[in-house]
């Protein structure tokens, strides 16, 4: 009797054990699966790049200032484009402001006409990053990537 007794207490502790591992592995993917629910749906979420980019016209103002800052006729003029292309980065999130001014110069690249010299591209990225020190907006500087520099 007593030996059945202990079997019986081995197996409620098993079976106890083995529960607890059900309950906290279920537990466990339920807090995962409403986490990410969370993070998707949750208002306020900040915006992709993208989306910003999108939103901000694919920095319009910017690729025209651009443009008039990269045709060596009018370099030294004023430009009337410079305080709307501030404001248009300056909506976008720190981060987001790089891939905003390389996809202003592509679109600006997509748009002129065909044959471009490889230095009139290298002056529209250049021209483009300036922008981030005069428009007094952080980062101060893009790393470079394929296209920069």
């Amino acid at each position: 009797m007593l030996h059945i007794a202990s079997a019986m207490a081995k197996l409620t502790l098993l079976l106890a054990t083995f529960a607890l591992v059900l309950f906290l592995a279920n537990a466990s993917i339920y807090r995962t699966t409403i986490t990410v629910d969370n993070d998707q749906n949750r208002p306020g979420r900040e915006r992709s790049c993208e989306q910003q980019i999108r939103q901000q016209n694919y920095l319009k103002h910017c690729q025209r200032y651009i443009e008039e800052k990269s045709s060596r006729r009018s370099y030294n003029r004023p430009s009337r484009y410079l305080d709307s292309c501030c404001e248009q980065l300056q909506n976008l999130d720190r981060q987001c402001r790089c891939s905003g001014l390389e996809r202003a110069v592509q679109k600006q690249l997509e748009e002129a006409e065909v044959g471009r010299e490889e230095e009139e591209k290298q002056e529209m990225y250049q021209v483009a990053e300036k922008l981030l020190e005069k428009c007094e907006v952080e980062p101060r500087r893009c790393q470079q990537s394929r296209n920069w520099f």
